[in-house]
């Protein structure tokens, strides 16, 4: 579980280097609930291919992003799924608190990347729309092993590359939605994570 502590990390860190870090965000045992639901969204055949873009504009280009999603709607998701949207509005209103960023609403899914499953270096911000102002990802696979691949990689400027997370139960990221390019390099096994923005 996520502290006082780790929001004074994560609200410092993000404020120097516009990405930081949590480990242990959620315990093992939520990551394993968590990760239940998704086998259950997917036998229930309720992931989809995720697409690129938005509104009508919105494409499937398995050659850019190869997950299946499934957005998360509040009022109707099990419990395991309503405590984490919890803890994630607890966290937003410590990063309004710490960091004045005017933060009013989140979106997200809970993301798989089948074996082989990889998504192109982006952006998270539209062109057209400025709402989104930070990204969180938070990885729901107990017991990863670095050679199953899938890590995240994060890149700022003229920097390159800054970080590789691995994809480890638990291990949260948050980074700005307009600085940090991104990428999921492929997955050797199947990948769990909720991805979410927290919008103005």
């Amino acid at each position: 579980m996520w502290t006082t502590s780790d929001g004074n990390e994560l609200s410092q860190t993000l404020a120097d280097q516009n990405w930081a870090v949590v480990p242990s965000f959620i315990s093992s045992l939520e990551v394993h609930e968590l990760s239940l639901e998704i086998d259950k969204l997917q036998h229930a055949n309720q992931l989809r291919p995720a697409g690129i873009g938005r509104g009508d504009r919105t494409g499937i280009h398995p050659e850019i992003r190869r997950d299946v999603i499934c957005w998360l709607d509040p009022p109707s998701i099990p419990a395991p799924q309503k405590r984490l949207l919890s803890q994630l509005e607890e966290l937003k209103v410590y990063l309004n608190r710490a960091l004045f960023l005017g933060l009013r609403t989140m979106e997200g899914h809970v993301a798989l990347y089948p074996e082989g499953g990889f998504y192109r270096r982006h952006l998270d911000r539209f062109q057209d729309d400025d709402a989104r102002v930070i990204s969180i990802v938070l990885y729901l696979n107990n017991h990863w092993q670095r050679e199953w691949g899938g890590q995240l990689k994060l890149y700022l400027g003229e920097q390159g590359l800054v970080e590789e997370v691995q994809p480890t139960g638990g291990t949260l990221v948050a980074f700005l939605s307009d600085q940090i390019p991104h990428e999921v390099i492929p997955a050797l096994r199947p990948r769990k994570s909720f991805a979410g923005w927290y919008r103005r």
